[in-house]
């Protein structure tokens, strides 16, 4: 089972790597589609960042999350940090419902379902106490208590 865990912890960081790359080459789509929330917002942003600086954000975390992931460094932090990035990116990217054209509704819909699989997929690896650094934090937590 250990060998499964990894291969697929891998296989999911190496599409978080790969999307994050693709949305820090290639942020203009991206851009597009926060823009309008971020006018709805008023202007009200996290430190005031502007939409290009959002998408910027998102595709920096996600290549950040992906390496720690595959790289075993903190995998758990990784998971967290990849859901906490995908989630309202989501939200904001897949907005099906806006779609007027059913192929295009349709297709939208699709990709909303695979990034809230992603966002579940690093939930998963968050949550995961089998990983090196959850079993070095659970054992220093029982040192904790024998000394206390």
């Amino acid at each position: 089972m250990r060998l499964v865990r990894g291969i697929a912890r891998r296989l999911v960081a190496g599409l978080f790597i790969a999307e994050g790359i693709d949305v820090l080459r290639h942020p203009e789509p991206h851009v597009d589609a926060v823009a309008p929330i971020v006018d709805r917002m008023n202007g009200v942003t996290l430190a005031g960042m502007g939409p290009a600086a959002i998408v910027r954000g998102t595709g920096g975390g996600l290549v950040a999350s992906g390496l720690l992931i595959a790289l075993g460094i903190a995998p758990r932090l990784g998971g967290a940090a990849a859901a906490a990035v995908l989630a309202p990116a989501t939200a904001v990217g897949y907005q099906f419902w806006t779609k007027d054209d059913p192929s295009a509704r349709r297709h939208t819909r699709a990709d909303l379902l695979k990034s809230a699989a992603l966002t579940g997929a690093a939930l998963l690896i968050a949550a995961d106490t089998s990983t090196r650094d959850a079993r070095r934090l659970a054992a220093a937590r029982r040192q904790g208590t024998r000394q206390g």
